[in-house]
C-alpha cells in the first residue's frame, strides 16, 4: 500500500509566499553561495527546470559580485520574492564612500557581468539611493509548464 505525502503540493498550485525572504550577507564572496542556494531553491519551487536554475544561480552570483567589487561596507541586504512563475531579487549595499558626502556615485558593473545579467534576467535595474547601490532583477520561468 502506497502512503501519500501530505506535504506534497503540485507545482501548478504553488503561489507566492506570504512574505519575501530577507538575507543579510557579510561583505565576503564566500557568503554568495547562500544567496545562490536560496534563489535557486525558490526558483525550483516555481517549477524552473535544471538549466534555468543554473541561470538563476549565475545571475544572482553576478549581482552579488558586482556589489562586492564596488567596495561596500556593512554587507549586502537581499530581498527575494516570487509571484506566479517569477523570481524577484533586490540587493543593496552601502558604498564605502557613502559617508563622505559624495553620495556614493553610480555603481560601475564590469561589462561582462552586466551582459550576463542582461542575458540571464528578464529585467535588471541598477540604481544608487541614499548612499546605497541597488540591483534589482526579475527572472520568469521561460520553459512551458512541466
Amino acid at each position: 500500500m502506497r502512503q501519500s505525502d501530505d506535504n506534497h503540493i503540485p507545482m501548478d498550485q504553488i503561489g507566492a509566499p506570504d512574505e519575501p525572504v530577507r538575507l543579510h550577507l557579510p561583505a565576503d564572496s564566500r557568503y554568495l553561495r547562500l544567496l545562490r542556494l536560496v534563489a535557486s531553491s525558490m526558483a525550483a519551487d516555481l517549477g524552473f527546470p535544471v538549466d534555468e536554475l543554473e541561470e538563476v544561480r549565475v545571475a544572482v552570483d553576478e549581482l552579488g559580485s558586482a556589489l562586492l567589487a564596488d567596495g561596500i561596507r556593512g554587507g549586502i541586504d537581499v530581498e527575494l520574492s516570487t509571484s506566479r512563475r517569477t523570481l524577484h531579487v533586490r540587493a543593496s549595499a552601502a558604498t564605502t564612500s557613502a559617508g563622505d558626502g559624495s553620495g556614493g556615485g553610480d555603481l560601475v558593473i564590469d561589462p561582462i557581468a552586466r551582459e550576463l545579467l542582461v542575458i540571464l534576467a528578464d529585467d535588471v535595474q541598477v540604481s544608487t539611493e541614499d548612499g546605497r547601490h541597488i540591483i534589482e532583477l526579475t527572472r520568469a520561468l521561460r520553459s512551458g509548464p512541466s
